[in-house]
């Protein structure tokens, strides 16, 4: 195997190692200059989704294809935001993940995400809504939002059509955020590793992003035996 193409789990273990020891320090700015060069493609295709859609409010004429451009813009959204995620995450391994905090309102951030997702919701025959309110918090607003939609879709996938998603908000002494719904509940083992770097099953990146996020936040994420996920922030 030529060198140049061998990955570190080709080399000796001390080799891998020691660049695993240097990633932290080229991650940054290789990570930066990936997801610059990934995003801007990915905000053509979103703005002119956005245009060609709005050509269509105005002289509507195929159902079908305004489905399909429609699907194309969450799409394109979902990779925006997994490369984020992907960001998040590495600065996270890396223990230099900031959140840039700012005050904001969760609830309305929440009920946004839910809002966005109804389109989803009603195609799988889902009932998703927002109970509760909270008080204006400082929390990285952006951040925030990804983690609801990665919650959001977990939940989505595990719920069976026809199922009711909820999630129920309490404030207090502290901001505590339950997504509960009536589908199927992961297995013991799942549930020990649901938020883990390397759970157990075929599940992506965005339940560990959410542990990343809201570890950066002094926050945590777990999932509670009779409720389902649980988001506790202290104020």
């Amino acid at each position: 195997m030529p060198e140049d193409s061998r990955t570190p789990q080709d080399l000796p273990s001390e080799s891998a190692s020691g660049i695993h020891d240097k990633l932290p320090a080229v991650s940054e700015a290789m990570i930066s200059r990936f997801a610059h060069d990934i995003k801007s493609p990915l905000s053509a295709i979103g703005m002119n989704l956005e245009f060609a859609l709005g050509e269509l409010q105005r002289h509507p004429s195929n159902d079908a294809l305004r489905g399909a451009l429609e699907d194309s813009r969450l799409a394109g959204a979902k990779a925006l935001r997994l490369v984020a995620d992907i960001q998040d995450v590495l600065r996270y391994e890396a223990g230099c993940l900031v959140a840039n905090r700012a005050v904001v309102r969760l609830d309305s951030l929440v009920e946004q995400v839910v809002h966005s997702r109804q389109a989803e919701a009603r195609t799988r025959r889902l009932d998703v809504s927002v109970v509760g309110e909270l008080a204006p918090l400082p929390v990285d607003g952006e951040m925030f939002e990804r983690v609801v939609a990665s919650l959001l879709e977990y939940v989505f996938r595990a719920t069976r059509p026809g199922g009711r998603i909820t999630f129920h908000l309490r404030d207090g002494g502290q901001v505590q955020i339950d997504l509960t719904s009536d589908g199927f509940p992961p297995s013991p083992e799942d549930r020990r590793t649901l938020f883990d770097r390397e759970p157990k099953g075929k599940r992506g990146l965005g339940l560990y992003f959410c542990h990343a996020a809201v570890d950066a936040h002094g926050g945590v994420l777990a999932y509670v035996e009779g409720v389902g996920i649980r988001l506790v922030l202290a104020r």
